[in-house]
């Protein structure tokens, strides 16, 4: 019997565990193009679906955004070049699983540094943006007291 040659070799990433496009959701759930086929489709139908009041009283207004930063999903994206997008503050177990066999495979790697992971965190953002001050500075904690802006997301 002859062997068959691969028509996806080029397709690095292992195909029986994972995706080449879309979501892997933080319990594991993968949204492929059977779900939708783009992925700002996809976050659109996913958020309408399961978050639907929250999303429309959040700060973040972009499906694609509150699908990193909200829910916590990996995007996985093939176009080109292979990259997959996270926000550092959300992984989970599937989800750093994922992303080291994706890593094992040659994919690239972007994370999304979140200043708005709450309200709270987007408005200290907002008044501290460009000033070079950080938590922990003792100038920060005087500005942050001075505007009576909780520190911390309960």
């Amino acid at each position: 019997m002859e062997k068959q040659e691969d028509k996806y070799k080029n397709d690095r990433y292992d195909r029986r565990l994972y995706i080449p496009k879309g979501y892997i959701l933080p319990d594991g759930t993968q949204l492929t193009k059977t779900y939708a086929r783009f992925h700002e489709d996809m976050a659109k139908r996913f958020i309408e679906e399961n978050y639907k009041y929250s999303f429309a009283n959040d700060i973040i207004k972009y499906p694609k955004d509150y699908m990193l930063m909200r829910v916590g999903a990996l995007q996985v994206m093939s176009c080109g070049l292979p990259v997959l997008l996270h926000c550092d503050e959300y992984l989970s177990k599937e989800i750093e699983k994922a992303i080291v066999s994706y890593l094992n495979y040659g994919w690239k790697e972007i994370i999304v540094e979140n200043p708005y992971a709450c309200y709270f965190n987007y408005i200290r953002y907002k008044i501290f943006e460009g000033t070079g001050l950080s938590i922990g500075d003792e100038e920060y904690e005087k500005k942050v007291a001075n505007k009576k802006v909780l520190t911390r997301c309960t």
